[in-house]
């Protein structure tokens, strides 16, 4: 007689709640890499989606893909969005995808461009789709 395996079933976590000792619990992620991931995840105010993690200084790809099995977003993150036409140069300094030097690009775009959008800045260079993208999540 045969015996059935039985799969063992993966309790699917909340990426943005999820403490570092959870993570750990991924292959491939130690005690480093665990408070890494929440570090980046609290300067970002929160993961918007899996494919961020990708972001994180020394995540190798396979073990995104490790983690993108045992976790989902399931919290969204809460965060005021600045207006883009009113965002102080300090305001945007606290965007995480944003350099000083394009922070002071933008406000002197703005200054020269009373209607400046993020649309706009797409024919800028440095400033691609997915930059534009990420920067949506912080400004408005």
């Amino acid at each position: 007689m045969r015996r059935e395996r039985n799969p063992k079933t993966v309790e699917v976590k909340d990426l943005n709640t999820s403490t570092a000792a959870d993570l750990t619990q991924v292959r491939g992620i130690g005690a480093v890499l665990s408070e890494r991931i929440i570090k980046y995840r609290t300067r970002l105010q929160g993961f918007d989606e899996l494919n961020q993690l990708y972001e994180v200084y020394g995540l190798d790809s396979l073990v995104v893909e490790n983690v993108k099995r045992q976790f989902k977003i399931k919290t969204k993150p809460k965060r005021t969005k600045i207006s883009d036409a009113l965002a102080t140069l300090e305001a945007l300094l606290k965007i995480p995808y944003l350099s000083k030097s394009e922070a002071k690009k933008i406000i002197g775009l703005r200054t020269r461009n009373q209607n400046l959008t993020l649309k706009n800045l797409r024919s800028e260079p440095g400033f691609d789709s997915l930059k534009i993208e990420r920067l949506a999540l912080y400004l408005h």
